[in-house]
């Protein structure tokens, strides 16, 4: 939920950075300002400016199928940081959370357990809404990325079991984010490229453009 994530401070954070980039961009009134790309999230790009993570697990697993909680998020943790990213004991705004819930049960005293297992890579952003003149704005969860699984089979090994999956899941994680970030600056690049220029507009297009090529 938001409110786990946000305290008063932070709320005064999202008021001063929506103002501070809404002024920047009354300030600078030409096309290239602000850009619109499709098939990439530009929130990838935020991981070289902020990279810290808070990490929230939800263990909702009964009859002994999952026993090893704090052993897995050790080893998120050190995958994390070991990728170079901080990790956070509270959510600070402009960070990310990482959401791990996993929710099983034991089908009988000597049956199997079955386990649903999902990480989730989240931020928090303001969203305004517009209407006569007036605005409103909410804060509200946003999914950049997730992976999901589910396993079963005997108590005895199924903690492990459900261990590696979160370590697999975040290893892939990381070994994407190289591959989005670029994808990201293409598209990026691709939409600068599509604006019509004027012969007076060479100079500030090439240096926009220079700018993202060396990102």
């Amino acid at each position: 939920m938001i409110e786990s994530h946000v305290n008063r401070g932070v709320l005064f954070s999202i008021v001063f950075v929506v103002t501070f980039y809404s002024m920047k961009l009354c300030a600078d009134e030409n096309k290239f300002a602000e850009l619109f790309i499709f098939g990439s999230d530009v929130r990838w790009l935020r991981l070289d400016d902020n990279p810290q993570f808070k990490l929230d697990i939800s263990d909702q697993v009964t009859g002994g199928c999952w026993t090893n909680v704090d052993a897995t998020r050790n080893v998120i943790e050190l995958e994390l940081k070991r990728s170079g990213y901080g990790i956070l004991d509270t959510f600070e705004f402009g960070s990310f959370i990482f959401e791990l819930t996993s929710l099983g049960y034991k089908v009988s005293e000597y049956g199997p357990c079955f386990v649903s297992n999902s990480i989730s890579l989240k931020t928090i952003e303001p969203v305004r809404h517009f209407e006569n003149g007036r605005t409103v704005a909410s804060l509200s969860d946003v999914k950049v990325w997730s992976s999901s699984s589910i396993l079963s089979g005997p108590k005895s090994d199924i903690s492990s079991r459900i261990k590696e999956w979160y370590i697999e899941a975040i290893q892939d994680f990381l070994n994407q984010v190289d591959d989005r970030k670029k994808a990201t600056l293409e598209g990026i690049l691709t939409a600068i490229s599509s604006k019509e220029q004027s012969d007076d507009e060479s100079d500030k297009f090439e240096a926009i453009k220079k700018y993202w090529e060396n990102r």
